[in-house]
Parts: C-alpha cells; structure tokens; sequence
C-alpha cells in the first residue's frame, strides 16, 4: 500500500485483503465472481484507486459479510478521497492521464472500432439518400420540373 494512502482508505482496504486472504481467492477469482476485471481488483487492493461501493459490496456478499460495517469503512474513506489532493485513477475502465499530461495513443482496436462505426454510418446515410426501387436496384428519378418536357435537352 502507498505511504500516503489516508488513513480511513487504509482501513478500507485492509478489511477487503482480510476478506480476499480468508477465503484464498485470486484476482482472477473475484473477477469471476464479481465483475469486476483482475486488474480493477489489483488496483483497488493495492490503494491505487478508491474501489466504487459497488465492488465492495460484491466483495462483501461474495463473503457474506454484513455490508454495515463494510458501508461504514467506505463512506469514510470515500469523504476522504473527496479532499482536496493528488489525483486518483477512474473506477473502472482506462486509467485516465494527469491533468496537462500529453494525449494518450488509442490503441489499433480502439482506432478500427470508431473507422468502421464512421464507415458504417456514412454508407447508412448514404443509403437513405439514393433512391431505391426494393429489388436491389437504384430507381431512376426524374429530377425535371413538374410539367417540363421529358427527353434529353437538344
């Protein structure tokens, strides 16, 4: 655990490895039985993030712990990470970047999911644009004002 970890966060987490190491479970146990990934729990139990109330809730009845006293240890803890002082990583999901840190790269998946999600939408839209005739063939349409004459112009 951090040195600076707060006290009432310290307690916290002390209490969820208790819970962890009496019932022997792997990081990659309480992700099962949770839903919430390894890695989450690694950094929950190691103090890097403040774990939402949700997890420790999981954690809790997984263990059939009386979730008072585990509300108890998170509400003071969650106060105090709501003071005023260094930044804390998200709950969930991507680790977000200091504040006035450079971008971060998007992975190649990341990049190809929003290039196709854009693909499919301009050709979904493009779709709706051009006329169609229901059998696969683009209709043609006269685009001559009402009551003009027909054919090609000489």
């Amino acid at each position: 655990m951090p040195g600076d970890l707060p006290e009432a966060h310290r307690r916290l987490l002390e209490e969820l490895r208790r819970l962890k190491g009496r019932h022997g479970w792997t990081f990659a146990q309480l992700a099962r039985k949770t839903g919430y990934s390894a890695t989450s729990w690694y950094r929950y139990l190691s103090g890097r993030t403040m774990p939402p109330w949700e997890a420790v809730d999981a954690l809790g009845r997984l263990a059939a712990q009386e979730n008072g006293r585990l509300r108890a240890l998170w509400e003071v803890a969650a106060a105090r990470e709501q003071e005023p002082g260094p930044a804390r990583l998200p709950d969930r999901g991507e680790e977000a970047a200091p504040v006035g840190a450079a971008p971060r790269r998007r992975s190649r998946t990341t990049m190809l999911g929003a290039l196709l999600g854009t693909a499919l939408l301009l050709a979904s839209s493009l779709a709706l644009l051009s006329p169609w005739d229901g059998a696969g063939r683009t209709a043609s349409r006269d685009l001559s004002p009402q009551g003009a004459p027909s054919g090609e112009p000489e």
